[in-house]
């Protein structure tokens, strides 16, 4: 009984100090693993793909008391006291793809380069209106112009 207690302390330990520096970055929770990441020495993205829409965020993790993915961005800027469109737009929708298709609870989060983290609240309205534009960016990229030049919030 004893022999199973010190490997599972000694596990905990490892996943607790493993990719600490990164995790400490997004105020990732301690008992989570490390699913990819492309900031730092981290050089392995992980990919979300589904039906054609994919993206790579700069660290996803996946926390293991609360079962769920958390979804981080890093953006070297200083945080100036909002998120800006872009910013939410980006982490909204990788934060969609892995709710959709992966798990229904994770949360995203920025992180600057000031050190201050920002949760961003998953918008499903938002979400849909993203994964609406596909066909767009197709042919806006196909055309090298955009379809529509308005930001997404200024759209009815």
């Amino acid at each position: 009984m004893i022999d199973i207690a010190i490997v599972v302390l000694v596990i905990v330990v490892f996943i607790t100090v493993r990719n600490w520096r990164i995790k400490r970055l997004f105020n990732a929770p301690l008992l989570s693993i490390l699913i990819g990441a492309d900031i730092g020495k981290h050089k392995k993205a992980a990919y979300i793909a589904k039906k054609g829409i994919c993206g790579a965020p700069d660290a996803l993790f996946f926390d293991l008391l609360r079962l769920r993915f958390f979804v981080g961005e890093f953006k070297s800027r200083r945080y100036s006291g909002s998120v800006s469109h872009r910013e939410r737009y980006q982490v909204l929708l990788y934060t969609g793809l892995v709710r959709r298709w992966y798990w229904p609870r994770s949360i995203g989060v920025i992180a600057y380069g000031c050190g201050h983290v920002e949760s961003v609240k998953f918008d499903a309205t938002t979400y849909r209106k993203l994964l609406q534009l596909k066909p767009e960016v197709s042919q806006s990229m196909r055309h090298w112009k955009a379809v529509d030049n308005r930001p997404l919030h200024q759209r009815h």
